[in-house]
């Protein structure tokens, strides 16, 4: 079964609520964000998004560097660019 997607506009100090246990609040809207509260059941997990990509990354990034043997930090910043395809930084690490 897919996913339902429901794309609705909201201003501060409007809200949604999900079934009858979960609510989400604008309470902040600035140029560039938007800052929400939400209001769930202690059993559910709520957490951002980026913050799981940036912790897979991170595990690579671990896994790399302990079934290697890099002392240097010019390797190390090498090696972990090339794991991530990060492009190279001009001049200084």
């Amino acid at each position: 079964m897919g996913a339902s997607v429901l794309v609705i506009r909201r201003r501060q100090g409007e809200g949604i609520a999900i079934g009858n246990d979960i609510q989400i609040d604008i309470i902040d809207v600035s140029r560039t964000r938007v800052k929400l509260g939400i209001k769930v059941p202690r059993q559910l997990e709520v957490k951002r998004r980026d913050t799981d990509v940036c912790a897979v990354e991170n595990r690579k990034a671990s896994a790399l560097l302990s079934e290697s043997n890099v002392l240097d930090l010019a390797g190390m910043a090498v090696r972990l660019r090339k794991a991530s395809q990060i492009p190279p930084k001009t001049g200084a690490l």
